[in-house]
């Protein structure tokens, strides 16, 4: 109770300072249709940046200075996701580093019996607890290039999300069990519609990316929700409503046609 309420105390301190000069014309280069939403909407946003760029540890990485572009833009696709509820997520995140380009990890693969490590170059990458790594290149170009459906951003951030309840197994923690059951039967069905697909070379809505396991499957499902939500609806609606009803959100009746 008493970290909760100091938590609370400096929120209101966070959120009382002013909006910085710099931020709207960030928001309007880097967020589409950021200048069609509503002022309260605008407002949340606004207030979800300023908690996330106060409260996170901003790290730049291989000599990337981080400026107030990262922040805002970083702050601003993560902060989205949780435009529909009445509280900030992401309170066990503590860091986000930036790369300026693609950066290599460590991928493990079993080999028979034995666990194998190997370079693999990646833009974006998530851990339980943080942090949440990203290309920077990469995050611009999903936030101001053409819209393919994809959004480094919301990708890791939704991991992050899938890991508030201890496990990455594509089913994030669920607001009552009813939602939580019909989101295990529905996805599990559109994961294997999806494997089904690609195997059979037929094109789908949904990047590739999402048949690796169901987690991956959750990750990808959020970027095309909130990027390409009217295709997605119009080709996996059982999935869409359930999206809408976690998200408490409904893009695709707000979105630009494309």
């Amino acid at each position: 109770m008493i970290i909760r309420w100091f938590r609370q105390r400096r929120r209101r301190q966070i959120l009382s300072r002013p909006v910085p000069a710099d931020w709207e014309d960030i928001l309007a280069a880097n967020v589409r249709d950021y200048g069609t939403w509503t002022d309260s909407r605008r407002a949340l946003l606004l207030d979800r940046i300023k908690l996330l760029v106060a409260e996170k540890y901003w790290e730049g990485c291989k000599g990337l200075e981080v400026t107030s572009e990262i922040q805002v833009t970083i702050a601003a696709h993560a902060a989205r996701l949780t435009l529909g509820w009445p509280q900030p997520a992401f309170n066990r995140l503590a860091r986000v580093l930036i790369y300026p380009d693609t950066f290599v990890a460590q991928r493990q693969a079993a080999i028979g019996s034995v666990l194998v490590e190997s370079p693999e170059a990646r833009v974006g990458e998530a851990w339980q607890r943080g942090p949440v790594i990203l290309s920077w290149k990469s995050c611009l170009a999903d936030c101001t290039g053409p819209v393919t459906g994809r959004n480094v951003i919301v990708h890791e951030f939704a991991h992050q999300l899938d890991y508030e309840d201890g496990a990455a197994d594509g089913i994030p923690a669920m607001p009552n069990r009813n939602l939580a059951n019909r989101w295990s039967d529905v996805f599990a069905e559109e994961f294997r519609r999806l494997q089904n697909h690609l195997r059979l070379n037929r094109p789908t809505v949904l990047d590739p990316y999402a048949a690796t396991n169901p987690a991956e499957f959750f990750a990808v499902a959020t970027e095309t929700f909130f990027e390409r939500p009217r295709p997605l609806a119009e080709r996996h609606l059982r999935m869409y409503e359930l999206m809408r009803e976690y998200f408490q959100q409904d893009p695709a009746s707000e979105a630009t046609p494309i």
